[in-house]
């Protein structure tokens, strides 16, 4: 009865560490380093699609990426869900970056 318990309360607290530790990666992002863009920068692909713009007041989110120079993230809201598709890569950290200058 005693070595049962035990491991009960061993499972449970290996549940709420399992749980803390997802809660803590899901929340890291917002506690993140955040910037605005001072001006509009144009935004270029690998891709060939057309650049765009991205507007002056925006937040970004620092992101470390693998590369030499910074890396930042951004949030976007939409309406346009049929022009999104899920990615299917293999790698679950796969990535088209963009590239952000200014004009």
């Amino acid at each position: 009865m005693k070595i049962a318990l035990k491991a009960i309360a061993l499972i449970i607290s290996f549940a709420i560490a399992f749980l803390a530790g997802r809660m803590y990666q899901q929340h890291q992002l917002l506690s993140s380093g955040r910037y605005l863009t001072t001006q509009p920068l144009k935004l270029y692909s690998n891709t060939g699609a057309p650049s765009g713009v991205l507007p002056e007041g925006v937040t970004l989110y620092d992101f470390d990426g693998p590369d030499e120079f910074p890396h930042f993230l951004l949030i976007v809201g939409t309406k346009a869900l049929n022009t999104l598709q899920p990615d299917t890569a293999k790698s679950e950290f796969s990535r088209i970056p963009a590239e952000a200058a200014v004009e």
